[in-house]
């Protein structure tokens, strides 16, 4: 049995690569990665993650709510995301979880929308 070798977290859709993004994707195919995954944290980045997926073939994007990211989610917000699952280049739920380290968000709001995005 052959193994893939698949970039489970690369945050495609961050500025730093505005510059490079297709030479990034370029190198990492030709350096034998066959997919990357890029992980959405909020709402506009779920948005973006999936136009890279739908622009480059071994791109997928999963979709989510990282725990510094949720200034702005409501609970209706998962409902949005439910519905962005729904699309061919989404893939995984993700980048969501629990982060008390940087402790940016209180932390029954990061359980709140931990629990809802499973």
């Amino acid at each position: 049995m052959r193994s893939a070798l698949i970039d489970t977290h690369c945050h495609l859709d961050f500025n730093l690569f505005d510059l490079d993004r297709v030479e990034v994707v370029h190198r990492a195919l030709e350096a034998g990665v066959e997919w990357i995954v890029s992980p959405g944290i909020d709402y506009a980045s779920c948005l973006e993650v999936i136009k890279l997926a739908d622009l480059f073939t071994q791109v997928r994007a999963a979709v989510g709510y990282h725990p510094n990211d949720l200034k702005s989610w409501t609970e209706g917000q998962t409902e949005s995301l439910s519905e962005l699952t729904l699309k061919p280049e989404v893939i995984a739920i993700g980048e969501i979880g629990l982060d008390y380290y940087r402790d940016n968000t209180p932390h029954d709001i990061q359980v709140k929308a931990f629990a809802a995005q499973l």
